[in-house]
């Protein structure tokens, strides 16, 4: 599950990443994991009962969670991933993902208008970005002179009067923004941008579905930390530099500065090549400066680049490389060859008891999940680019030697040893 950000703003950008959720009609079912002890079987039923080898109960689907209550215990959630005919769990009581595998073909949609639904759905793949319906048409100009600011891997324009402060937390670079204004007046305005790269899981999720989903994580954080506002709006804009989700709030600032004033809050989502660009806006009322559309302006000229491919880095991180476990329960291994093509393995292994209400032991299970993933791969600058039938994915990369005098590969926020 994505770790959240304290900050109440940068925040939003992390929680609108999250994947889009399964419907409830698309899990009933049966499931089986194969590992090295075997199959396991679990049964979902449209009833909304399911078993799971001695287990039973009633399971039903919470946004981006699936809860499991076996009789006269509490309830158990996961987080859930959907891809097709697999389905990952992970967190609850789970050391580390579970994937699962449909068993037979999926149960036919209950009606006409579930099959138009999800035709409708299916048309906002990211793969193209084309435009879905009921979008608001946006083009956004800079009131003044601007100036081209470039990082390693994007560039975008902005106001010759912006300065950034910049920070990566968890892979995300956070930029927060003074867009010209004076010490006494900084806090009528607050402005961040943030880059990450896209998630493989969510390579092929559809705009549209992220961004329902994404509105309903990042409700909660316009509601703490001394913000109370309500969403009052959710429009997708079609832009000239692609799609751009926009959320806009209205409610109370409270903090050390102010007292219950009245703000209004922005948030705005677009993806770039391999990366996700937001920019997060609070605003208090009576500000005179409103810099929200030389904001949607900036976010609509990012461009991410595409740097010439490395030859001489890719040499350097050929072979196999794995992730060292401390319980011995995961494996994840990478494995990169001289003709460009790589690939990915994970699997995993828990077991454990059910017991009653009074503690008592009543059955065992023992779990297990495998993935594997080939492709190709290609190095530029400090990113590495994979290509696989999963779709496009980049992650920024590190390869070093340690305080030990190992070698050691960073993909993302992942440690790998020779």
């Amino acid at each position: 599950m994505t770790k959240l950000v304290r900050s109440p703003i940068a925040a939003l950008a992390v929680a609108v990443s999250l994947a889009a959720p399964a419907r409830a009609d698309d899990l009933a079912g049966e499931w089986i994991f194969r590992g090295h002890g075997g199959e396991v079987r679990l049964l979902l039923r449209a009833d909304g009962t399911y078993v799971f080898e001695a287990s039973k109960g009633k399971w039903k689907r919470d946004g981006a969670r699936l809860v499991f209550t076996p009789s006269e215990e509490e309830e158990t959630s996961y987080d859930l991933s959907l891809d097709g005919d697999k389905m990952t769990l992970s967190g609850g009581d789970l050391g580390a993902p579970v994937t699962f595998t449909r068993k037979g073909e999926r149960p036919k949609a209950s009606s006409p208008e579930d099959e138009k639904a999800k035709a409708a759905m299916d048309s906002f793949s990211r793969k193209p970005q084309g435009a879905p319906r009921e979008t608001t048409k946006l083009t956004p100009k800079f009131s003044g002179k601007t100036k081209t600011v470039k990082d390693k891997s994007c560039e975008v324009t902005v106001p010759e009067s912006w300065t950034f402060q910049s920070q990566e937390k968890d892979g995300v670079t956070i930029m927060s923004v003074n867009p010209g204004l004076q010490a006494t007046d900084i806090m009528k305005q607050q402005i961040i941008f943030w880059v990450a790269p896209v998630k493989h899981s969510e390579i092929d999720k559809g705009f549209r579905d992220r961004v329902d989903e994404g509105a309903d994580k990042v409700d909660p954080l316009f509601n703490s930390n001394g913000v109370s506002m309500k969403r009052e709006k959710t429009a997708i804009l079609d832009a000239p530099g692609g799609l751009i989700a926009r959320l806009d709030y209205k409610g109370t600032l409270t903090n050390q500065f102010v007292q219950g004033q009245k703000a209004t809050g922005l948030f705005a989502l677009s993806q770039r090549k391999m990366y996700d660009v937001a920019v997060s806006i609070v605003t208090l009322d009576g500000n005179e400066k409103d810099n929200t559309d030389e904001a949607l302006a900036v976010l609509d000229s990012m461009k991410c680049l595409l740097k010439d491919r490395d030859p001489e880095k890719e040499k350097e991180i050929l072979g196999s490389w794995i992730v060292p476990s401390k319980t011995g329960n995961t494996w994840e291994t990478y494995d990169f060859a001289k003709d460009g093509t790589y690939k990915w393995h994970y699997e995993s292994s828990y077991s454990g008891t059910f017991k009653n209400a009074g503690g008592d032991q009543t059955g065992a299970w023992g779990t297990a999940g495998q993935d594997d993933e080939t492709g190709r791969y290609e190095i530029r600058g400090d990113i590495i680019f994979f290509v696989s039938k999963k779709g496009e994915q980049g992650q920024r990369f590190e390869i070093g030697v340690d305080d030990k005098g190992k070698t050691f590969l960073r993909v993302g926020n992942t440690k790998f040893l020779k």
